[in-house]
C-alpha cells in the first residue's frame, strides 16, 4: 500500500530539550479509517494532518513555495 502525502506548506516551531528551536512542517497523510465497515465499495482512507520535524529537503520546498508566491504576485511565471 502506497502512502500518499500532501505537503501543505504550513509551519510552526517547537523547542527541544536543549532549548533549541526546531522547525516543523504540516503534511496531510491518508490513513485507513477503521471505524468504517470493510467493503469493496467503501473508500476507508481519510486525510489526517500530521506535524513532523522539517528536513533540509523541506526547507528547499518551502523556499520554492515562497518564491513562486512572490513571482505570481508580480505577474511572472512560476519556477519549476
Amino acid at each position: 500500500m502506497s502512502r500518499a502525502i500532501l505537503f501543505t506548506g504550513n509551519t510552526r516551531h517547537r523547542v527541544n530539550w536543549f532549548g533549541k528551536m526546531v522547525l516543523q512542517v504540516e503534511e496531510i497523510v491518508y490513513r485507513p479509517d477503521l471505524a468504517l465497515p470493510l467493503s469493496p465499495f467503501v473508500d476507508r482512507m481519510r486525510p489526517v494532518e500530521v506535524w513532523r520535524d522539517a528536513t533540509q529537503h523541506d526547507m528547499h520546498t518551502l523556499r520554492l513555495l515562497d518564491l513562486n508566491a512572490k513571482r505570481k504576485a508580480a505577474g511572472e511565471p512560476p519556477i519549476e
